[in-house]
């Protein structure tokens, strides 16, 4: 199961100190913690079943949301992947969580035993959906990389304003924990939506990945042995 998603271009903005309310400093550093203790209670249910490990980070993030000041309870849609067991007889399981400032809800979505799309957000969707159309009328059509390509296309396309590059990619395999991959994109290498300098001596070397999702290193070049993928001819 694989993850991707586009770098969102943000105004920036910025507020008056919090130095005259420690409460509410400590209160904003406290929820920064949210994060790694998602990842914890993940790690932590490896042997669990894939609800109850999602059933325990939805709590999590629930309560998260209900302690932070009500001006930054802000409307979001949260996708998580979680797998069953280990091997060919493992289950991907996925759950996503809409959330406003007056509702919680979530809802697990099915998982099909093909490849396709299973959930585009954001204010690029529309741009998505169409190149995604058009992938699958072609030679490309009903894998994995066909949708990662598409993906790819459409934020090269700058349809969406709100979206840019370097697409981002995270992969769950059949065994083992879920990680991210590094993507070549315009001759730079990325991992994480930051740029690659090969010096990042606390992270583990990445599996790379071209626009078209061949196996690569961060040169771009093509592993030996990597299967090649062309790029079809679209309408």
């Amino acid at each position: 199961m694989t993850a991707f998603f586009r770098t969102a271009r943000t105004g920036h903005s910025s507020s008056g100190s919090d130095h005259q309310n420690p409460a509410k400093s400590v209160q904003l550093d406290a929820r920064q913690l949210t994060v790694p203790r998602a990842i914890a209670i993940i790690e932590a249910d490896t042997i669990a079943p894939a609800d109850v490990a999602a059933s325990r980070l939805d709590s999590l993030l629930h309560r998260s949301f209900e302690d932070a000041p009500a001006h930054l309870r802000q409307p979001f849609t949260l996708v998580s992947a979680l797998r069953d067991g280990e091997g060919m007889s493992c289950r991907f399981r996925l759950w996503r969580t809409t959330v406003s400032k007056t509702s919680w809800n979530t809802e697990e979505i099915k998982v099909p035993n093909h490849s396709c799309e299973l959930v585009i957000l954001g204010t690029g969707t529309n741009e998505v959906r169409n190149k995604i159309f058009d992938w699958k009328r072609s030679s490309q059509g009903g894998t994995s990389r066909a949708v990662y390509s598409a993906f790819v296309q459409a934020i090269a396309s700058g349809m969406d304003n709100r979206s840019a590059a370097p697409p981002q990619l995270a992969g769950l395999y059949r065994s083992g924990p879920g990680r991210l991959f590094g993507t070549h994109h315009d001759t730079h290498a990325f991992v994480a939506g930051m740029e690659w300098t090969g010096d990042e001596a606390t992270w583990p070397t990445p599996e790379w990945r071209n626009d078209l999702f061949e196996r690569c290193d961060s040169t771009g070049a093509l592993l030996t042995g990597a299967q090649k993928h062309g790029r079809p001819k679209l309408n």
